[in-house]
């Protein structure tokens, strides 16, 4: 399921609209937030992908969030389109202060200055983010992950 900017805003809007008054369901709080951050991404907008995570954000190599916003720029830089597919493959424990969820995410992108040769190929990764909210109406944060590339057949 390919998640665009368009889609991303759509469902933002209808989440806040059917949510006017009470919060929404765990599950509608991720999916606001993977469409975020794709929408994010594809937008190659640091600052908006950067509202997404965690101040006490840790990845699984030790980086911060000032290291993630760092390597983000200089992706968005070097790359002038970049295309994300997500797919949820589980999630543990999702409830209304965060959980865990496990994706697989496929990125794709074409350098800025357009040469097919140095063009990023599709690459699938296997993630798996743990999330974060202040309160059962807050959106979700992202506060660790952990990614590999993924193996054909998972």
């Amino acid at each position: 399921m390919i998640r665009g900017a368009w889609s991303a805003g759509l469902v933002s809007l209808l989440i806040l609209v059917g949510g006017c008054g009470s919060p929404g369901s765990p599950e509608a709080r991720l999916d606001a937030f993977l469409d975020q951050a794709v929408a994010a991404a594809e937008a190659r907008d640091t600052g908006e992908f950067m509202d997404l995570i965690d101040t006490d954000y840790r990845d699984a190599e030790g980086h911060d969030r000032d290291m993630l916003r760092d390597y983000l720029r200089g992706l968005f830089l070097r790359y002038g389109s970049i295309h994300a597919d997500v797919q949820i493959l589980q999630t543990r424990q999702l409830n209304e202060t965060g959980g865990e969820v496990e994706l697989s995410v496929g990125l794709a992108g074409q350098r800025g200055d357009n040469n097919p040769l140095w063009s990023l190929g599709a690459q699938r990764y296997r993630l798996r983010l743990e999330l974060v909210a202040d309160s059962p109406s807050a959106a979700f944060r992202l506060l660790r992950a952990n990614w590999a590339p993924q193996q054909d057949g998972e």
